[in-house]
């Protein structure tokens, strides 16, 4: 939520990536899909290696997207 400062997080076009894990943490627990999360902001602390936010992505089971990284579909 502070990540943006001085911007009012309801004018954000997308969900927060706490909503989109929330939406999709059924698919994720039942091993239905690999979830991958893309197109996060530089700023974002969730490219924090190690970092809180980053731990919480990983302990829920979703990825994050990295620099390079290939995804066969």
């Amino acid at each position: 939520m502070d990540e943006l400062p001085g911007r009012d997080i309801e004018d954000i076009p997308h969900p927060l990536m706490t909503q989109t894990m929330d939406a999709l943490q059924g698919v994720v627990d039942e091993e239905k899909a690999r979830v991958i999360l893309t197109h996060l902001n530089n700023s974002n602390p969730a490219l924090d290696k190690g970092g809180p936010q980053q731990s919480e992505v990983k302990r829920r089971g979703f990825e994050i997207a990295r620099e390079g990284m290939r995804i066969s579909l």
